[in-house]
């Protein structure tokens, strides 16, 4: 540490050439540990520790560590009010200024929180007062957005409107166009099922104006199982086990020209918990119409694809949907509706009931009464939210 001379030393008419000289070299020296007055040093921690020499440094890890924390600055050679910038050796190697750590030299920043040196354009300014550190001012490429109040809301964003970003492929703060995003989740790695009740996404809740959670279920989207083909068997398993069904507020079956070998065979949708169906316990009516002539049906056995008063004959094939619905979350009462259409007479069938399970629905089979009719085409497919 270079002090600067005394005021009036070189306006001293009786200053010899020895001292002269001896003050104007401490007043260059000192002016070389100013900002800006000399080459940029390489300080590499060392047990947490720095000991600057001039005002512009480059902090390095220990040992060449990926990361490292720099805990204090030793004010050995600079004195009181002395400046200093402080920026990462090397992009590869992340420094943290620790906030706060204890000590001698410790370093009080902003927000009182660590912050963390990367690129050249992160820099940090301190200030030597008491013996310790106090930030004086950031680069901007450190300034955290998100503590900026008072911006005017963006109520329509244009396609070729900006967001700052990281590139951390080439190092440094970029931008990125709303319009290019879809490029960056398109990369992501995708989420083939995700949990309904436990993964998360951000929404704006506008009636608090703040940025909240909800679970991917609550979006409300569906998720669809492989359709399944309805050409063979007495019983078709749509779904078995399927953990997603548990926490369901809603089932959709949905049927696409399917059809039976036997006439006299009503085919019809069982649900239940993984153990196995339910077979009995249903409560459903219905009724088959053609043209001015109603036929109404009752069963206990499942949610039907009524025809009107007649059972699906093995020429005619339907296709429609079957919605099952949950009386509330956590309950095991629900609700079925229907509605199908055959493709001989355009022949409609609903449906209407319900049914309480004895636990979560896991399992979905498309069945027939008596289970001796075989299904001889078509597909369904199970979806729910």
């Amino acid at each position: 540490m270079t002090a600067f001379p005394l005021t009036g030393t070189f306006s001293n008419l009786g200053l010899k050439f020895g001292a002269f000289r001896a003050a104007l070299t401490s007043f260059l020296a000192a002016t070389k540990e100013l900002l800006g007055a000399a080459d940029e040093e390489v300080q590499i921690i060392g047990g947490g520790l720095i000991t600057p020499s001039v005002a512009s440094v480059a902090v390095d890890t220990e040992a060449a560590a990926p990361s490292d924390d720099l805990a204090n600055i030793a004010s050995t050679n600079m004195p009181a009010g002395r400046f200093i910038t402080l920026r990462a050796a090397d992009p590869a190697r992340s420094v943290t200024v620790k906030h706060a750590a204890g000590g001698s030299g410790q370093v009080f920043l902003a927000g009182e929180a660590d912050v963390v040196l990367r690129e050249a354009s992160e820099i940090v300014v301190l200030q030597q007062r008491g013996g310790d550190w106090f930030e004086a001012l950031r680069s901007p490429a450190l300034l955290d957005l998100t503590t900026i109040a008072g911006l005017t809301a963006l109520t329509t964003p244009a396609v070729s409107d900006l967001l700052p970003l990281r590139d951390v492929s080439a190092g440094g703060n970029r931008s990125i166009s709303l319009a290019n995003l879809w490029r960056v989740v398109a990369g992501f790695t995708e989420l083939t099922d995700p949990d309904a009740n436990a993964d998360f996404v951000p929404v704006y809740d506008d009636s608090v104006s703040a940025i909240r959670k909800t679970t991917v279920g609550r979006l409300r989207g569906f998720t669809e199982l492989p359709a399944v083909a309805t050409a063979a068997g007495t019983s078709i398993t749509l779904a078995n086990d399927l953990a997603g069904l548990a926490t369901a507020s809603e089932i959709q079956i949905r049927l696409n020209a399917v059809s039976t070998n036997t006439t006299g065979h009503l085919p019809l949708v069982q649900i239940g918990p993984a153990a196995g169906v339910a077979t009995s316990n249903y409560v459903v009516s219905g009724a088959g119409i053609a043209g001015s002539s109603v036929a109404e049906n009752e069963t206990t056995s499942g949610f039907p694809l009524w025809r009107e008063g007649l059972p699906l004959v093995d020429t005619v094939s339907s296709t429609g949907i079957i919605t099952l619905t949950r009386f509330i979350q956590g309950s095991n009462l629900w609700y079925g509706r229907g509605l199908v259409v055959d493709n001989v007479a355009a022949i409609q069938g609903f449906t209407f009931g319900f049914v309480t399970l004895s636990g979560d629905p896991g399992d979905i089979v498309l069945t027939t009464a008596g289970g001796t009719a075989a299904f001889d085409g078509g597909e369904a497919v199970v979806a729910y939210r």
